[in-house]
């Protein structure tokens, strides 16, 4: 009896353990992306009525273009570094060096890369590469950014001042120096710098707060191996930003800037308050990296809570967002982009979609099922290529919309399926 009463208490102490550890997590992730997602959130809107909608339109092209090269950059080392630090807190330092020396050098080759080719190999005009060139410097930036070390060793907190520091370049910087629809070259470069101040920031924290100090480590053998063991990482990131971002590049093949900046306008919007609902699963996430192989049946138990939570977050949103669409988009973006009311309201919808879709997919991940991420990601991208390479030409913007909303669908279908097959349904 005592024996089942020690357990029942040890049970308790740990599941309160848990709930402490991912309350922390969310809070102080709340905080950092309020701030963060709060300037982007502001500053989207200035930018959408300042540069007008095709110049709007060419700064989000050439911020989709970026985040395609990044993924040279990151190298799935985002996602892979947290796990691997979540997992082996004492020797963190060990795992942090060369995988920030490696985002640095890939950083700084890509960026020059990309630099070159764009000013000697493509004909466009010359504020057009400036801007280009000027978002491809956040491939060299945020590759000094830190924030996946402190999600990690579960130091949520201090990644707040991180992103206070770039917000508050950010957002004084575009307040400054963009005035007119001609300063779409001074935005883009604005947006990329900004990140050098949280980076700093955070390296200071890093070595301040938790005594960890960077060293550039050019180990070879160690850089190859990290790079076998984060390669699906990269896969699921680089289906991922396809995914994401495909809508974008067809329409910029189909049609002009004027219809990528009616599209993008409402589309970052929602692809931020989907993004934000990000925050939720990341708490969990080094949480379920260690229980994954500790605690089987809290695990579960853990993802359960998680789902409840997605979804009574995320419906209320959609409804809200249908119901007072013609509203948000006149009041935040103005007359200019009243063709956008159908979009947003059609697009809503991926925001629910969305949160349950983070719900699967940080289980898979945090479990080592990269690679059947990866295929529920496949299929979202193919999907979304067949989709909107019929309907955006006839439909165009409406199109677009309509063929993420079918792709987002095959997507959480895909994961639900998988999920309850290898996790959470199996039996050990």
């Amino acid at each position: 009896m005592e024996t089942i009463k020690e357990a029942s208490i040890s049970e308790r102490i740990i599941a309160k353990s848990i709930t402490k550890r991912v309350t922390s997590n969310f809070a102080w992730s709340i905080v950092s992306e309020a701030i963060g997602r709060g300037v982007f959130f502001i500053t989207n809107i200035y930018l959408a009525r300042t540069l007008g909608v095709s110049n709007f339109g060419i700064f989000i092209l050439a911020q989709t273009i970026t985040y395609y090269f990044w993924l040279a950059v990151d190298l799935g080392t985002t996602m892979y570094g947290i796990r691997e630090i979540a997992k082996n807190k004492e020797h963190a330092e060990e795992i942090i060096n060369p995988l920030l020396t490696l985002r640095i050098t890939a950083g700084l080759i890509v960026f020059s890369l990309y630099s070159l080719s764009l000013f000697y190999f493509f004909e466009m005009p010359i504020i057009n590469k400036l801007t280009f060139a000027g978002c491809g410097l956040y491939l060299l930036t945020y590759a000094f950014y830190t924030d996946w070390v402190f999600k990690g060793l579960e130091k949520f907190r201090w990644i707040a001042f991180g992103s206070l520091a770039s917000s508050i370049t950010f957002l004084s910087g575009i307040f400054y120096f963009v005035r007119s629809p001609e300063s779409v070259t001074a935005t883009s470069f604005v947006w990329s710098l900004s990140y050098v101040f949280g980076s700093l920031t955070l390296i200071v924290f890093l070595f301040k707060k938790l005594r960890i100090r960077y060293r550039p480590s050019f180990r070879w053998g160690l850089w190859f191996h990290h790079m076998r063991e984060s390669i699906f990482f990269t896969i699921s990131g680089s289906l991922m930003i396809l995914y994401q971002y495909l809508p974008i590049l067809l329409l910029s093949i189909f049609f002009t800037n004027y219809e990528v900046g009616l599209f993008s306008a409402p589309y970052k919007i929602i692809t931020g308050l989907g993004s934000a609902g990000f925050l939720i699963p990341m708490a969990f996430y080094p949480v379920f990296s260690d229980l994954y192989y500790k605690d089987k049946m809290k695990f579960r138990k853990t993802h359960k809570k998680l789902q409840k939570i997605m979804l009574i977050v995320g419906i209320p949103i959609a409804i809200i967002g249908t119901i007072y669409g013609d509203m948000f988009v006149r009041f935040l973006f103005g007359d200019q982009y009243k063709q956008s009311v159908a979009v947003f309201k059609m697009l809503i919808w991926i925001v629910p979609m969305y949160f349950m879709r983070y719900s699967y997919g940080s289980v898979l991940l945090a479990a080592g099922f990269q690679r059947l991420h990866n295929i529920a990601t496949l299929v979202g991208v193919l999907c979304m290529g067949i989709a909107g390479f019929f309907l955006i030409p006839q439909l165009s913007i409406k199109g677009g919309g309509l063929a993420l909303l079918l792709s987002e669908l095959s997507i959480l279908g895909t994961m639900m399926i998988i999920s309850y097959s290898t996790i959470i349904n199996r039996k050990e």
